[in-house]
């Protein structure tokens, strides 16, 4: 019996830990590139820069706190 659930644990163990290997863990800062058009106006270094975002996750409305954004 002790066998089995062992075995049975670390079988579930070995699962997580593939699922978890398998994931996308982007770094902290990363390069990206930067595409400028040719009539596009180059930013001054004292303007400020608006950014929109989507929650398209959830698909949640402007009065829903996401749970993990409260803590």
């Amino acid at each position: 019996m002790i066998t089995i659930l062992f075995g049975f644990c670390a079988v579930v163990f070995l699962a997580l830990a593939g699922l978890l290997s398998m994931g996308h863990y982007p770094d902290q800062i990363q390069a990206e590139p930067i595409t400028k058009l040719n009539d596009a106006p180059l930013l001054d270094n004292k303007q400020s820069v608006k950014v929109l975002s989507y929650n398209v996750q959830f698909m949640a409305g402007k009065g829903y706190t996401f749970f993990m954004i409260g803590m």
